[in-house]
């Protein structure tokens, strides 16, 4: 969990839930959505979101910093497992195409 002083960003590894000042619900952000992040001038961080628009959520510099190196480290992971996974499937499927060529 990442909070500041007008958010508060509960991550986990299938989805994003995101607290702005004020509301009660959390927007849910899916992470397969997540494209990428970054601190904006004003101290903002803008999640760039795969077809939709990107959220902005109100931050300090420091609060932004935190919040971006939390998602990169949510990102690489995520990035990580998908490869993992493909790579575990092409094996799977040589293993399969070599066992029914030998057959």
């Amino acid at each position: 969990m990442v909070e500041g002083s007008s958010f508060k960003v509960e991550l986990s590894f299938h989805e994003l839930r995101v607290w702005l000042s004020g509301e009660k619900k959390p927007r849910l952000v899916k992470t397969e959505e997540l494209q990428g992040d970054k601190s904006e001038p004003d101290g903002s961080t803008k999640l760039e979101l795969r077809f939709k628009r990107g959220l902005i959520i109100p931050s300090t510099a420091d609060e932004s910093l935190k919040l971006v190196d939390a998602l990169n480290v949510l990102l690489n992971e995520r990035e990580t497992t998908e490869l993992r996974d493909k790579e575990a499937g092409r094996a799977r499927w040589e293993e399969v195409h070599r066992k029914r060529s030998t057959h």
